[in-house]
């Protein structure tokens, strides 16, 4: 998630201060970890999987926009403690390592995510956490659209934004991008489909070259850059978006069961759901 969320590396500074015994190289990644926090089933199906991630976002954005060393990937174990808890949450340090922690869907989830922070880190990122976390997730869901990591769990960014479209759960976009710190982890469940849709309503409405000139713009996600690129302020494009989701939703022949089961996810894991009047 977010590079510089303070909240996450205070949760995670423990797991990064800690130098891992065991790595292992690919072309492009180092993996590390301490004994009993990977099997060796694990390390290779990262090694394998860690190469895809890169091999697609090379496609997509250009060897010019990515890393030149090699990232290294540190694997943490369990995200949940013996003793309960909050998880540790997947993240970036300040050096650009990934550190990932074992969900119920393994390691993995989290990688596509969390490869998109480390090409931002390498250039391009900007201040403005709702543009970074939310080209993050949109990237990790058009590019592997099947993964069953958070925040999508294997459905699509219309059904998990989709469920939200009612007046108690609807975080407008601007509250999501000016209060990011506040609401970003805080309703975690709504705020990352939410932004992950919106940018893929952009990025497919106005095309890949205004979309790669907005989010490498010296001013990336300031409000000016998007009526500067696209033509329409903040609010015109919020509005535009959720009028696409809408016809989006009512275009699904099976818009009920799949919403049902998505929602059936979300509430098997016991995320917060935020509330309008109480959370924003």
């Amino acid at each position: 998630m977010w590079l510089f969320l303070a909240i996450v590396l205070l949760l995670n500074f423990a797991c990064s201060k800690d130098q891992p015994a065991n790595n292992a190289e690919t072309k492009h990644f180092v993996l590390k970890w301490n004994e009993n926090q990977a099997t060796t089933q694990e390390i290779e199906e990262a090694k394998r999987f860690a190469e895809e991630v890169y091999t697609k976002y090379l496609e997509y954005f250009g060897v010019e926009n990515l890393p030149q060393e090699k990232t290294i990937i540190n694997l943490g174990g369990d995200a949940f403690s013996e003793n309960g808890g909050a998880p540790r949450i997947p993240f970036v340090n300040e050096n650009g390592e990934i550190f990932l922690f074992r969900f119920e869907t393994g390691y993995l989830g989290e990688l596509p995510h969390e490869f998109a922070h480390v090409l931002r880190f390498y250039k391009g990122w900007s201040s403005d956490g709702f543009l970074e976390e939310g080209l993050a997730e949109l990237m990790s869901s058009k590019l592997f659209p099947e993964n069953v990591g958070f925040s999508l769990y294997g459905f699509s960014t219309t059904i998990a934004a989709g469920l939200w479209l009612n007046e108690d759960n609807l975080i407008p976009l601007q509250e999501l991008k000016d209060k990011h710190f506040d609401l970003n982890l805080a309703c975690l469940v709504q705020s990352y489909p939410l932004r992950a849709d919106f940018f893929k309503f952009v990025l497919e409405e106005y095309g890949k070259e205004d979309f790669m000139n907005f989010i490498y713009a010296p001013d990336a996600g300031s409000y000016g850059s998007y009526e500067r690129i696209y033509g329409e302020n903040f609010e015109a494009l919020e509005e535009l978006w959720l009028q696409n989701l809408q016809q989006r939703i009512d275009a699904l022949g099976d818009t009920q069961s799949q919403l049902q089961a998505y929602q059936a996810k979300i509430s098997s894991l016991q995320f917060y759901i935020c509330k309008r009047g109480i959370d924003f």
